[in-house]
């Protein structure tokens, strides 16, 4: 994922659909077996969270800075998530 700016990040995070909990289950079970598209499947399932935390808690527009760590540590959550 790479974002040009704020409104890229936020019009990709609009055009996702969210996990079912069985999708989401099935997809932390192939993730720890060591797939990568179940673990990007559930990267974009937590994103529209980030999102709204982001819009949240940022009363002008958002830094690229800002996404991009949040990005990165979702990404570190998810490699510690566990059923």
């Amino acid at each position: 994922m790479l974002f040009t700016s704020y409104c890229d990040f936020f019009d990709y995070v609009d055009k996702l659909k969210p996990l079912t909990a069985e999708e989401k289950n099935e997809c932390v079970t192939l993730m720890n077996k060591g797939d990568e598209i179940a673990r990007s499947k559930l990267i974009d399932n937590y994103l529209p969270f980030v999102a709204v935390i982001i819009k949240k808690y940022t009363s002008s527009k958002p830094s690229l800075e800002l996404i991009y760590r949040s990005i990165i540590t979702l990404n570190k959550l998810i490699d510690n998530y566990d059923l």
